[in-house]
């Protein structure tokens, strides 16, 4: 089982991604990339919530976004799984009827996604990493052992605690929760038969899911 986590320089980093990028590039069996995260990921999940329940989507052509996706052009998700043969990262979408905006991808990100369940069931919430698991086993998709699973959270758990020593000085930024679902949410996947993880976009938990580091 390999869980490669990314928190270094940015050199080492760029060349960490470069040789995940071969290693993708040549794989020796069909491979699929499921993606759980937020915005840094996600292709489309956001906006098929949003246009299925009939609001205005965040990631309009007009404002320069790419393809519902919160970026300019193709992000890593797409990326990686392009590199593995199977073409830009599409989205799961939203399964509800009339089903306009389900596509059934291995993609589960969305953005503005917390890796912690802070917030569920309040309006706006984007379904957390737990949320996003939930999902995906409720889908019936199986991940194989020569499948990829890509995880990118972290800027968002930040971005609220920020915002609550914002609003009062002496409150101290707590991420045990964050440090929690991560551990929960890898070791969930490595149960549901996940093999090969990547985990980007935050300061990883100091020790992983088998008790040792990550």
């Amino acid at each position: 089982m390999g869980i490669v986590t990314m928190r270094m320089p940015g050199r080492m980093l760029g060349l960490a991604m470069a040789g995940l990028l071969s290693l993708a590039a040549t794989p020796s069996v069909a491979t699929t990339l499921f993606v759980f995260g937020d915005s840094l990921v996600d292709t489309g999940n956001a906006d098929a919530a949003l246009r299925g329940q009939g609001q205005p989507t965040r990631t309009p052509a007009s404002s320069g976004y790419f393809q519902n996706r919160f970026s300019n052009g193709y992000n890593f998700a797409d990326v990686l799984s392009m590199n593995l043969g199977q073409g830009p990262s599409q989205a799961f979408g939203y399964p509800v009827a009339p089903f306009t905006y389900f596509y059934n991808g291995p993609n589960f990100s969305y953005g503005g996604a917390q890796t912690r369940d802070e917030g569920h069931g309040t309006p706006g919430h984007s379904p957390s990493f737990q949320d996003q698991l939930a999902l995906f086993a409720a889908s019936g998709k199986t991940i194989g052992a020569d499948d990829y699973v890509l995880v990118t959270f972290g800027g968002n758990d930040i971005q609220q605690e920020l915002l609550k020593k914002i609003a009062n000085p002496n409150y101290t930024p707590d991420f045990t929760a964050t440090d929690t679902a991560l551990r929960n949410g890898l070791a969930a996947l490595v149960g549901a038969g996940a093999r090969n993880i990547v985990v980007t976009g935050q300061a990883v938990a100091q020790r992983g899911v088998g008790g040792g580091e990550v």
